[in-house]
């Protein structure tokens, strides 16, 4: 497992900073296929904040391409991390999995799956939960499967 300090860098994943300067999402060629058909599943007038979350990602991530970084968050990656100063936790992210409540497991179809995708240990975002409240997610550590 790669749980390395570094620096402190923080990435916003809503669409009120893409023109901001802060750190974008490095996302591996697989899961930008797979967040787009992720979107193109999403309703057409679905007002949840998931389909902005993806569609900023898609839009300003870096493209990885080769070897991934091992301290980048992928699809089939067990990430540790940490909401606002709350103890830190751990869960396999999947795009194969949907929202609702699986044990160890984070949908990508989910806003804390979402925001997590791409981001690199040290970094922090918010993220917005299904009720509106907006918390600050770190991440601590990564493991990459396989």
């Amino acid at each position: 497992m790669t749980n390395r300090p570094v620096p402190h860098r923080e990435t916003q994943p809503h669409p009120t900073l893409e023109n901001s300067d802060l750190p974008k999402a490095a996302l591996a060629e697989d899961d930008l296929s797979q967040i787009e058909q992720h979107l193109n599943m999403c309703d057409i007038g679905d007002m949840s904040v998931l389909p902005s979350i993806l569609r900023h990602k898609m839009q300003s991530a870096k493209r990885l391409t080769g070897d991934i970084p091992d301290d980048v968050v992928i699809g089939g990656s067990r990430v540790i991390y940490a909401v606002d100063r709350n103890p830190a936790q751990s869960g396999l992210l999947s795009h194969r999995a949907r929202a609702g409540n699986l044990s160890g497991v984070i949908p990508v179809t989910s806003p804390l799956g979402a925001t997590l995708i791409g981001m690199s240990i040290g970094q922090t975002a918010s993220l917005t939960g299904a009720d509106g409240t907006v918390t600050t997610v770190s991440v601590l550590g990564v493991a990459q499967h396989g």
